[in-house]
C-alpha cells in the first residue's frame, strides 16, 4: 500500500490573540480523498514542514513510523 504525505496549514491564535500558521503533516492513502490520519502544529516555518514532507515521501515512511519520525525532527 502506498502512503503519500502533505503539509496540513492550520491558523491559531496565540494568548494575546495574534494569529500564526502552523504547519502539520497528513497521510493519504493511494486513491484516497479524505487524510487517513492527521498530526498538526509540528512547525511554524513552512520550510520546515516542506523538507519534512518530502522527506517521508522520499523515504515511503509507513504512517507506524510517523509518530517516531515527528519525535525525531522536534527534539533534533
Amino acid at each position: 500500500m502506498k502512503y503519500y504525505y502533505r503539509i496540513k496549514a492550520d491558523t491559531i491564535l496565540d494568548e494575546l490573540g495574534h494569529e500564526h500558521t502552523v504547519y502539520g503533516i497528513a497521510i493519504y492513502q493511494n486513491g484516497k480523498a479524505f487524510p487517513e490520519r492527521i498530526i498538526g502544529d509540528i512547525f511554524c516555518e513552512r520550510d520546515a514542514a516542506e523538507w519534512f514532507v518530502g522527506l517521508c515521501n522520499d523515504l515511503e515512511l509507513c504512517p507506524e513510523q510517523l509518530d517516531d519520525a515527528v519525535a525525531d525532527v522536534i527534539v533534533a
